[in-house]
């Protein structure tokens, strides 16, 4: 069978704050920060990950006598893959927790809804979403991301095809039906020419699925050079186990 190549691009980058720490003693009053990623739901498996590297950062300035004397006091509430149920969250870690800032949430839906709440409240807000939406949509003035702009993940994948075969000229994409893989396929349309790549297929899927056989069989139907995949879920990496078998 032909060679197809398969580019996964996943973004799933930890949300960081930088802050000054000092070495002086914790003898001040804690700076409680609010943590609200998706530890259960579609994008758990980034949620966890997100909250494990947080409390690493924890540890790290606390162990170094804090921020200015002032050690970092960590609330976690769960976001649940949900931009309703994440709405409710951060104004509960707003007006019941009283935290001074909050970060969270991979999930461009969630970061979005969770982002408005907090901009009304004018309160600092760091997510890891990578979709440019987040600005576009919110004009945020409290709310930053703190990660690689969507954009810069496509061209870097188209960037790479163009190393693995010069000859790549079609692609085919697959991206999940939310709000990041519809943003990332937005761009994909864009920069493809700029690379010299065609779409011939697209087909989005559902990231709560575990059957794409319908998608996959689309987009191989109009025989694509390679094929990219847009996904922050574990329904993603499943649909990719699919499409082997046509490699």
């Amino acid at each position: 069978m032909r060679k197809l190549w398969i580019i996964m691009l996943v973004i799933a980058v930890c949300s960081c704050m930088i802050f000054t720490s000092s070495s002086s003693a914790q003898s001040k009053k804690p700076i409680r920060i609010g943590l609200m990623y998706d530890l259960t739901g579609t994008y758990s498996p980034m949620g966890k990950d997100s909250q494990n590297a947080a409390t690493v950062w924890q540890e790290m300035i606390n162990g170094k006598g804090g921020i200015q004397g002032h050690p970092v006091e960590f609330v976690s509430l769960d976001g649940q893959s949900d931009p309703t149920k994440a709405t409710l969250v951060i104004k509960r870690l707003i007006e019941a927790e009283k935290v001074h800032a909050a970060a969270g949430s991979n999930a461009t839906g969630v970061a979005l809804a969770s982002g408005a709440v907090c901009e009304e409240a004018e309160m600092p807000f760091v997510t890891a979403s990578s979709s440019e939406i987040f600005e576009y949509t919110l004009k945020p003035k409290w709310s930053f991301r703190a990660c690689t702009a969507g954009w810069e993940g496509v061209d870097w994948g188209f960037g790479s095809l163009n190393l693995l075969d010069p000859k790549i000229k079609t692609i085919g994409i697959l991206y999940q039906g939310g709000a990041f893989g519809k943003a990332l396929y937005d761009m994909a349309v864009r920069y493809a020419p700029m690379r010299d790549l065609k779409i011939v297929a697209a087909e989005k899927y559902d990231p709560n699925g575990t059957e794409f056989g319908a998608q996959i069989s689309t987009i191989m139907r109009a025989n694509p050079d390679a094929v990219c995949v847009y996904t922050a879920d574990m329904a993603g990496p499943l649909a990719i186990k699919q499409m082997r078998k046509w490699a």
